[in-house]
């Protein structure tokens, strides 16, 4: 095979018969650092275990139980931006951040709560959360429109 056509297959994988993995679109929103990370699980009330969790860390706490340091890899830096947007959309709507520890019987929660999901569905997850509460921030919107008009 020509160099080119190697080049070509690596820049392009679906030159080479694969399709790239199917992860969820980026939401419009900023990275955060690990100390704004740390911060944003502390408003949400979120133990250390399970934040690193909801990030998919590979490591553990250590017996010491302090917070590991490390960098966000481009999927935790993704899912960091995907927490911004929804840590957002609880302010538009004027949701308190404890709606994403209660128990939600409706699609797409299933009795579970928004982090319960998240945590299941990594950023499909966060996706369908995002999406809900931006659904609770129009219809919010437009009832308040509706009023002022009449």
């Amino acid at each position: 095979m020509s160099q080119a056509v190697t080049a070509t297959r690596r820049q392009n994988p679906a030159a080479r018969g694969s399709q790239p993995s199917p992860e969820a679109p980026r939401p419009i929103g900023r990275v955060l650092s690990t100390p704004q990370f740390w911060e944003l699980m502390e408003r949400w009330k979120i133990s250390d275990a399970t934040a690193l969790e909801l990030i998919d860390y590979p490591g553990k706490l250590g017996t010491s139980g302090k917070r590991p340091r490390f960098r966000f890899t481009t999927h935790q830096q993704r899912i960091t931006a995907y927490l911004v947007a929804i840590e957002n959309e609880l302010a538009n709507t004027g949701t308190e951040l404890s709606w994403l520890h209660r128990r939600i019987g409706s699609a797409p929660f299933a009795g579970k709560s928004p982090i319960e999901r998240m945590l299941a569905k990594g950023l499909e997850g966060m996706n369908e959360v995002v999406k809900l509460l931006s659904r609770t921030a129009l219809r919010k919107s437009l009832r308040e429109r509706l009023d002022a008009a009449s």
